[in-house]
């Protein structure tokens, strides 16, 4: 779903989603266009000479019947929630709102929520030259916090790592930091950009989650997977202005996906890897590749869930698919009701009818968001969740 940026940290309640206007045969088409290389094995390797890691303890099983009950809860200051930046120290720490929110959460039975963390870049450093030079002071110390107040609810988040809407938009200045503007770490064609972002954004990230469990052992992972890229169909062509910025095509972005990817196995084994595809139709066009572990996309658009079942050739992406995004609000303002809206996907017990689609969708349903004020979400969020744990109590055994 595409979002409006704004130049500085807005509470949650103050930023707006807009519900992108339907068109008749939107596509994402990828194009052939020549990409660049990303970073050489022997590089990857050397990036990642000194972990050694063993896989961790998910809390939830990607390919098996277990049913969990998720929400969006991208953010509770946008890209501000991890680390310092020129707006103040207002990450997980020191915001009073995030145990609350959290505690909200689980009493409606949330057990996953969906957590941005890099979106527009604004808490990374960057070089003069658009290099990612490291994360924002107390980066680090937030994601901890952030996993600290997950385990202690035995609740779990699937973290993502940049936004499609808002990383690959013309750079700005606010208060006079720079931010967006990033596509350059994208179409870098040397793969020098591509290798410090991993060297000084991801590793990092990865170190912490790692730390976490060092600190934990046996505690089962507050880190359900991780999203390589939030709608990342939405980042072509944002910056044409700026040629050596501007990504042109979608081969471009699965490079990128694909090396952070290769990036993120070799130093944190055993954390399921996704892509936030835009449409259903965009999953199958540029993300149907067999190095994700499970395949997500967002539904915004007229046609029903259960046409979507039978029109798209789901079997053959041979993986678990997430709704990983639908809304709680039609454009006309009326509610969804996620029993009748889920109702396409899977029967009640013992309905074998609809059991095949349930088991290609319904794994980690999504309303976006948990919020009042954006006019894709639910009027009232709680009153949502718990139509939708009734949902999931009664169509599945969990």
């Amino acid at each position: 779903m595409q979002i409006a940026p704004t130049p500085g940290p807005q509470d949650v309640h103050a930023w707006a989603k807009r519900i992108r206007p339907e068109r008749s045969g939107d596509r994402f088409v990828s194009s052939s266009q020549d990409v660049d290389p990303p970073p050489s094995a022997s590089s990857l390797r050397a990036l990642c000479a000194s972990a050694s890691f063993t896989s961790l303890p998910l809390p939830h099983d990607l390919r098996g019947s277990t049913v969990y009950n998720r929400i969006n809860l991208p953010w509770l200051n946008f890209g501000v929630d991890f680390g310092v930046t020129a707006w103040g120290d207002l990450g997980i720490r020191n915001n009073p709102q995030a145990a609350p929110t959290l505690d909200r959460m689980r009493a409606l039975g949330v057990e996953d929520v969906i957590t941005w963390t890099v979106p527009d870049g604004r808490t990374i450093r960057f070089a003069a030259d658009g290099t990612p030079s490291g994360l924002a002071p107390g980066f680090r110390e937030d994601l901890t916090a952030w996993l600290d107040l997950l385990s202690a609810r035995g609740m779990s988040a699937e973290l993502v790592l940049i936004d499609g809407n808002t990383w690959f938009l013309p750079g700005a200045v606010s208060d006079g930091v720079a931010m967006r503007g990033h596509g350059d770490v994208i179409t870098d064609r040397s793969g020098r950009k591509q290798a410090a972002f991993d060297r000084h954004v991801l590793g990092p990230m990865l170190d912490t989650i790692r730390a976490w469990h060092d600190a934990h052992p046996g505690a089962p992972s507050p880190i359900s997977g991780i999203n390589l890229g939030n709608e990342l169909e939405y980042g072509v062509n944002r910056d044409p202005k700026h040629p050596s910025k501007n990504v042109t095509s979608m081969d471009q972005m699965s490079r990128f996906a694909r090396g952070r990817a290769d990036f993120i196995r070799q130093r944190l084994p055993g954390v399921p890897l996704t892509v936030g595809s835009a449409s259903p139709d965009a999953l199958f066009q540029n993300w149907a590749v067999p190095w994700l572990d499970y395949y997500t996309f967002h539904h915004y658009g007229t046609e029903s869930l259960a046409s979507l079942a039978d029109r798209l050739p789901w079997p053959g992406l041979g993986g678990r698919v997430h709704l990983g995004e639908y809304p709680g609000r039609r454009p006309n303002g009326a509610p969804v009701d996620a029993r009748d809206y889920l109702a396409a996907l899977g029967g009640r017990r013992g309905d074998s009818q609809r059991a095949e689609n349930a088991d290609r969708f319904l794994r980690g349903a999504a309303v976006w968001a948990s919020r009042t004020t954006d006019p894709a979400c639910p009027a009232d969020p709680a009153a949502h969740m718990a139509a939708t744990r009734e949902w999931f109590d009664g169509a599945f055994t969990r």
